[in-house]
């Protein structure tokens, strides 16, 4: 199968041949027909000091079709579409991130007040003045993603109100370093898609 590649800090991606992964006992393979990119990929990027030699495969939102099960899954699985929960697993250390202009946040929030960070889509929080902190008993929150429970709540809610996702731009998988572009520079407005059938 064709893979964008991350094999070394702040240099592009590589678009290469891999070994398709086999389904271990309880796993689903899924041919993905499209891909979000997501900040993390991003952040992977410019942060991961020593990447494996044979490179990571990024990426945490996608969807597609089921095109093999591993041991125990129903077979009649294969051929159904699906749509990958990139939470499952995640949130169970929720780290407060976000940029330079966090301390601004807090000099804005009212006494008591909560202010809460969703993932890092902005980057690292600088230092921050404790005293801003007690002197106003503000809470910081951190968030990743939600519960399985509530990411079908979330695809249910979607289908009844008909809801579509705003999307900024598509792109070719083999264009994955250009689709990073405006991702990094700020200046996208919804989803950057990879369309990969």
């Amino acid at each position: 199968m064709k893979a964008a590649l991350f094999k070394e800090k702040n240099l592009p991606l590589r678009f290469e041949e891999v070994a398709t992964p086999i389904p271990s006992k309880g796993q689903v393979l899924v041919k993905l027909r499209a891909a979000a990119l997501n900040h993390r990929d991003l952040w992977i990027q410019k942060e991961q000091a020593i990447p494996s030699t044979s490179g990571i495969i990024l990426g945490s939102d996608g969807s597609g079709i089921i095109d093999s099960v591993g041991e125990a899954v129903d077979e009649n699985l294969i051929g159904q579409e699906v749509i990958m929960n990139p939470g499952i697993g995640w949130g169970k250390n929720p780290l407060v991130q976000s940029d330079a202009q966090f301390p601004s946040l807090l000099d804005l929030a009212m006494p008591g007040g909560r202010v809460v960070i969703f993932g890092r889509t902005a980057g690292d929080i600088p230092a921050i003045s404790p005293r801003t902190l007690f002197w106003k008993q503000l809470s910081i929150f951190g968030t990743t993603m939600g519960t399985e429970d509530e990411f079908l709540s979330m695809i249910d809610f979607i289908h009844k109100h008909k809801i579509k996702p705003v999307v900024d731009k598509i792109f070719s998988l083999a264009k994955i370093n250009d689709a990073f572009a405006p991702m990094e520079e700020g200046v996208q407005f919804g989803k950057i898609i990879l369309k990969i059938l």
